[in-house]
């Protein structure tokens, strides 16, 4: 048996002490009902609690800040703000790569706010990054929307896009929703994540339309005679605060749902 000497124990200790930080690398998608890799065409596709079916042509929240909590609540890590992400696009999608301490992180915060211009070249190129960190050149990145996805969306001061078509029996209505919000802040749980030393842990946040549109019999019945609903006849119908209710609580992590709290100031 080799015994190693007290040169090479004190290289081993010295060692193990230079991996004080990891990276985090949080994660955001749509969850399977809407984003199945394996089935392509079937992205965005789903029935709702009434048995309509909708068929989304996007669906896009607005990221406007967040932060990695340490167990005292304290932000120990910040994430890239001004991130948009089309769910119906197949994920989970890498939001950044950021290096913080080793530890426990029990908590996630984000805040959910109208989007801001961006002329930078990293707009639509987000990715999850893998264990080789092959995509970390693109961190942080501004999401995956297209530039006329982030242009509709600043326009309108918009936190959530949702496009698509909505069928009840032998009737369809077209989904063209730009859905303005009240600055909010989710915290969502983690519980026991951990940054490793020298690696990487990765947390997700998953955002479920099929929460957001439960009643496709509601949203037909909200539609006009061109067949078009937006948010002026959700407004008119009395939907428009049932799906902004319904965007705040189809956010999960890893641990559970997500809280919203509201009053979150820019």
């Amino acid at each position: 048996m080799r015994v190693l000497q007290p040169a090479s124990l004190l290289f081993l200790v010295a060692l193990s002490g230079c991996f004080p930080s990891g990276e985090w690398i949080p994660t955001i998608w749509g969850g399977e009902s809407v984003d199945d890799a394996r089935e392509p065409e079937e992205a965005g596709v789903f029935v709702t609690e009434d048995g309509c079916s909708v068929a989304l042509a996007s669906f896009v929240v607005s990221v406007a800040a967040g932060a990695l909590l340490a167990p005292e609540g304290t932000a120990s890590a910040i994430l890239p703000g001004n991130q948009l992400y089309d769910l119906v696009q197949p994920g989970p999608h890498s939001m950044a790569s950021v290096v913080l301490e080793t530890g426990i992180y029990p908590e996630l915060a984000v805040v959910l706010a109208p989007a801001e211009r961006s002329e930078d070249n990293l707009v639509g190129r987000a990715r999850l990054i893998g264990v080789d960190h092959a995509a970390s050149d693109v961190n942080p990145s501004r999401g995956n929307v297209t530039s006329a996805q982030r242009d509709v969306m600043v326009s309108s001061g918009a936190v959530a896009l949702i496009r698509g078509i909505v069928t009840c029996s032998d009737q369809a209505v077209q989904l063209d929703v730009l859905l303005d919000d009240t600055i909010g802040l989710l915290r969502c749980p983690t519980t026991s994540f951990e940054i490793p030393g020298g690696s990487f842990g990765v947390t997700q946040l998953i955002v479920r339309p099929e929460r957001v549109l439960t009643q496709g019999a509601d949203l037909l019945a909200a539609g006009t005679e061109d067949g078009l609903v937006t948010l002026e006849e959700l407004e008119s119908a009395g939907l428009d605060e049932v799906l902004r209710t319904a965007v705040r609580g189809a956010w999960e992590a890893d641990a559970g749902a997500c809280v919203w709290e509201s009053g979150v100031t820019q």
